[in-house]
């Protein structure tokens, strides 16, 4: 009996004891489930934590890469700035520098063609007052059968062939229309109107024709190898088309 009684004694705490071992158990498997998740969120974070480091290194990158093209088209730029810059400065001094010298030859073909129209008015007045006067003095050799020595020495200036068709007076009738200034000018017009085009002027140029003046509009030549003159100007002589035959300049008689 003593040892039913111990038994007895040793099992009435068994409950209690069972309940206090499974609470233990439970709350053991309840940390194991925590600790697993909390090493499962650990390793969800590391992946999270780098990959958000990777994204921050790829956007460095790109912002570096960014600022090295803005760099260089800014560059570019400046460049391209200058250089237009530049080209319009250059545009401006090529302008100002044709402006000059456009001026320039402006008032060097003016000065040619005054100085051309001057030696084409006193040329052309010369010829025709020359002219005027053989006739008046062809008109006295009608009256008085003589030619005086003025005539002889102004024909003597005009080539020899065109003193050979030069035909004989007929009687003297009505003086000569003296000749006004407002015919010469327009002669001097009309003979200057093809020296309208351009021609450059040398200083050193040669002089011909009995004005001494140098080669413009149409000229006639002398067949005479030591003619001193070698060409003359139409109006200088008073011709407006070529000559026939050959056309020698006698020398001026004394």
């Amino acid at each position: 009996m003593l040892y039913l009684e111990d038994y007895l004694e040793m099992i009435e705490h068994l409950p209690q004891e069972l309940r206090d071992r499974f609470t233990e158990m439970r709350e053991m498997d309840l940390s194991v489930q925590r600790d697993i998740q909390t090493e499962q969120a650990d390793t969800e974070f590391s992946d999270i934590k780098r990959g958000y480091n990777k994204t921050i290194e790829e956007a460095d990158e790109k912002m570096a890469l960014s600022n090295q093209m803005f760099d260089r088209f800014k560059i570019r730029a400046d460049k391209r700035q200058r250089e237009s810059s530049w080209v319009a400065r250059e545009s401006r001094a090529h302008s100002s520098s044709s402006n000059i010298s456009r001026t320039d030859t402006i008032q060097m073909q003016h000065g040619r063609r005054t100085a051309s129209l001057k030696a084409t008015y006193e040329a052309v007045a010369g010829g025709e007052l020359a002219h005027h006067a053989l006739h008046a003095h062809h008109g006295a050799q009608h009256e008085h059968g003589a030619q005086p020595p003025a005539a002889v020495r102004t024909s003597a200036l005009r080539p020899a062939c065109l003193r050979t068709r030069i035909k004989p007076w007929p009687p003297r009738a009505a003086p000569p229309r003296p000749l006004s200034a407002m015919n010469v000018v327009a002669n001097a017009v009309e003979v200057a109107e093809p020296m309208e085009e351009e021609w450059t002027y040398d200083p050193n140029e040669p002089r011909y024709c009995i004005c001494n003046q140098v080669s413009y509009g149409d000229m006639v030549a002398c067949d005479n190898q030591d003619c001193p003159y070698e060409w003359f100007h139409y109006p200088c002589v008073g011709i407006t088309a070529p000559p026939k035959g050959k056309c020698i300049a006698a020398e001026p008689r004394v």
